[in-house]
């Protein structure tokens, strides 16, 4: 496509801090984002931006050498979808999975890069956010402030978890689309 057209980024959890973070630092690059779940070290407690009451399935999908069962169990604390459409999801990325497999270093660099994510100053490009109340691995509360400090529009949703989008994406179109017509 031509260079000089306009984009738009959509981020999700940690997608979503470095989203903030590129936002600040290069406003033109986008002419709007969306941030889905998403948190700040210096906005929220460690115990909001993680539930704790999570710490055992993390373990275990970090430790089992099975990639259904590290699938399902993610989805377990990241989804609040029918447990049948978790498991065909779960069938889904496990094959992924089997034809590329992720060191679990990875994952804990995540870990690194999200525990050190600040929230912005000030964001000149467009920015929405989305959260649900019914998040069981992170707060809503860290949504709630992030939009309350740099004055974001906020949407939130009562039943989908983490995973927002998977979870209901009919909502999240929607609200993204009132969002860019208003």
């Amino acid at each position: 496509g031509d260079a000089k057209e306009p984009w738009s980024i959509f981020a999700v959890s940690l997608g979503g801090m470095v989203t903030l973070n590129w936002v600040e630092r290069y406003p033109d690059d986008f002419q709007r984002a969306v941030v889905v779940n998403t948190s700040a070290g210096d906005l929220s407690s460690p115990f909001e931006r993680f539930n704790p009451k999570n710490l055992g399935r993390v373990l275990t999908a970090a430790t089992t050498s099975d990639p259904y069962k590290r699938e399902r169990t993610i989805l377990s604390f990241s989804s609040n979808a029918a447990p049948e459409r978790l498991d065909r999801l779960a069938t889904e990325w496990a094959d992924i999975a089997r034809a590329r497999r992720v060191p679990v270093s990875v994952l804990l660099r995540q870990i690194s890069a999200a525990t050190r994510s600040k929230s912005p100053t000030k964001l000149t490009t467009p920015t929405l956010v989305l959260a649900s109340t019914a998040d069981r691995l992170v707060s809503v509360e860290c949504s709630k402030r992030l939009a309350k400090k740099l004055d974001l529009p906020i949407r939130l949703h009562s039943s989908g978890g983490h995973d927002l989008p998977f979870d209901d994406a009919d909502w999240v179109i929607d609200q993204v689309n009132q969002w860019v017509r208003a």
